[in-house]
């Protein structure tokens, strides 16, 4: 058995794949290391959310791309985790991107983004990301991402800057006073996650002329301070729930700067099973005929 995993910083999903070719997706909270106060937090989502479904040791590799696993100190978090629970398994760690480049290149070379509760790019050319800018993360960057989009609903909802119409629709399905909100933001954890959940806001809204034009504002500025740094001509793939809500949008924005958008997905995961799967049964089909072999030449030799 394999598990093969994509992780953001909102949710995971994981899909179990065994030898007859059966699959079982699993969702668990997201996994991302730099939210962790501790390797036990990891744990107890695997212990919690993922062993109900499987029998640990029985897997043999674990391929797991999630963000806020770019940096090898941080994959050493979650890999010492995983070793732990999956006693007997390899253990792949890389980032959500390489993950996103392996599930939509299809092995051909493209620009690579993904636009969910946060936001990154890079250049794959089919097999390794060749180019990279950082999205330094939802207060410093993350332009177009759910982070970065709700904070500027909720930023305008305090500073009285939304239109009437939907401030009362905002304050109806959020019923929380400033302080309330300035308490979530400032002063608890994980507070990319509670400033994305206003992203959902404004894609129920996103026809509002207001929240049309602050969304073209986003992805503007996602395609000025990422995409347009790497070299013309590369065609553009992007991955996550924002862009699948937004996808009408992307493509003006694109045409607007002359970038050929080939395709929107909500997360790569089919991608990666059918890369890793055919691997997968490859490396079984080379175990049976040298099992095959052995039992020949055994069977000769006496």
């Amino acid at each position: 058995m394999i598990v093969i995993v994509d992780s953001g910083s909102t949710k995971s999903d994981w899909c179990l794949v065994t030898e007859d070719g059966e699959r079982k997706i699993v969702h668990t909270e997201g996994l991302n290391p730099y939210f962790f106060s501790s390797e036990n937090e990891v744990t107890d989502c695997l212990e919690k959310e993922i062993y109900p479904y499987l029998q640990p040791e029985k897997v043999e590799s674990v391929y797991f791309f999630g963000s806020g696993c770019a940096a090898p100190e941080k994959r050493q978090v979650l890999h010492n985790s995983l070793e732990d629970f999956f006693v007997n398994a390899d253990i792949y760690i890389e980032s959500d991107l390489l993950g996103a480049a392996i599930g939509m290149s299809a092995g051909k070379q493209s620009i690579v983004a993904i636009l969910g509760t946060g936001s990154s790019t890079c250049l794959f050319d089919g097999k390794n990301i060749v180019q990279q800018f950082p999205s330094l993360g939802f207060i410093l960057g993350d332009e177009g991402s759910g982070a970065k989009i709700g904070t500027r609903v909720l930023s305008d909802y305090l500073h009285n800057d939304m239109p009437v119409g939907l401030r009362e629709a905002f304050q109806k399905k959020y019923p929380c006073s400033k302080v309330d909100f300035l308490e979530r933001v400032y002063k608890r954890e994980k507070s990319n996650r509670f400033l994305g959940m206003f992203a959902g806001f404004a894609m129920e809204h996103k026809d509002d002329p207001y929240i049309t034009e602050l969304l073209k504002e986003q992805f503007s500025l996602f395609f000025e301070k990422q995409i347009l740094h790497y070299p013309s001509g590369n065609p553009l793939n992007i991955v996550g729930g924002i862009a699948v809500e937004a996808e009408d949008l992307l493509h003006e924005i694109a045409e607007k700067y002359e970038i050929k958008l080939l395709s929107i997905v909500k997360n790569p995961l089919q991608g990666l099973i059918d890369y890793y799967k055919e691997m997968y049964f490859r490396q079984l089909d080379i175990k049976k005929k040298i099992a095959e072999l052995k039992s020949d030449n055994n069977q000769t030799t006496n």
